[in-house]
């Protein structure tokens, strides 16, 4: 692979306002303006007036930095990043939605970790020291500890918080994995095929807090639906995930 030159951030929204807005202010407060290549802003058809309203708005928001809106072709948040991550002009990506429920200051350090390893998947995690939960359902937490567990020992993995996909990783490699999650399971499926095609990953903490504002787009039994991708991506060979089986 090659080192790092820039990051292309994708950010997928749908009803958020003043948290978009939030998301984009620390970006451009915490970032080096040279390190970004682009904002890459996510819409579709469910995206709520409102939402679009504040995504024109933020199109010159960091005249150094170009915001770019993509409209996206097919449904399903997987499909957003899905899409994205092949028009990303960046040496890195990072992806992450814009709820701030994970830290967005986060960012920078992940930015600073992958030019020192510029081959790596920095990947934040929530359970490591100095992450942590505020705020959280407490059933919800005991179930997404358990699933950790149980995908630590499917896939052989210290990896500590694997279900999120708040993370920078080379350009050309995520272009070159067959993705096929279209809505949220493809959180988990972002870091279960690097993982499964021999990728270095390196966590750095990070704490969750509750979004203030917009609703929560994740029920308790769609999260089941992420069963299925373990399954789809355990007993899959390299070549069935890149089209040419090449690790990183």
């Amino acid at each position: 692979m090659g080192g790092f030159e820039s990051v292309s951030i994708i950010i997928s929204t749908l009803d958020e306002t003043e948290l978009l807005k939030k998301t984009l202010r620390i970006i451009c407060d915490v970032c080096r303006h040279e390190d970004i290549c682009e904002i890459i802003i996510v819409i579709s058809d469910k995206s709520t007036p409102e939402n679009l309203e504040t995504v024109e708005s933020l199109q010159d928001s960091a005249p150094d930095i170009p915001v770019v809106v993509y409209k996206q072709k097919l449904p399903g948040v997987g499909m957003a990043f899905r899409e994205a991550i092949q028009t990303a002009r960046g040496s890195h990506i990072i992806t992450m939605v814009s709820d701030c429920e994970m830290d967005v200051t986060a960012v920078s350090v992940m930015t600073e970790q992958a030019k020192l390893r510029p081959d790596a998947i920095i990947t934040t995690s929530r359970y490591i020291e100095g992450g942590g939960f505020e705020d959280y359902n407490g059933i919800k937490k005991i179930c997404n500890f358990a699933f950790q567990k149980m995908l630590r020992t499917v896939f052989k993995t210290r990896l500590t918080d694997i279900t999120n996909c708040y993370q920078i990783s080379p350009a050309p490699f995520m272009k070159s994995i067959r993705f096929e999650e279209t809505r949220k399971p493809f959180f988990l499926e972002s870091v279960l095929k690097p993982l499964m095609l021999g990728a270095e990953f390196v966590e750095i903490p990070c704490v969750w807090q509750k979004r203030a504002d917009g609703k929560d787009k994740v029920s308790f039994f769609a999260c089941f639906e992420y069963f299925r991708t373990v399954f789809r991506v355990r007993f899959k060979s390299g070549k069935e995930m890149t089209g040419n089986g090449k690790l990183l």
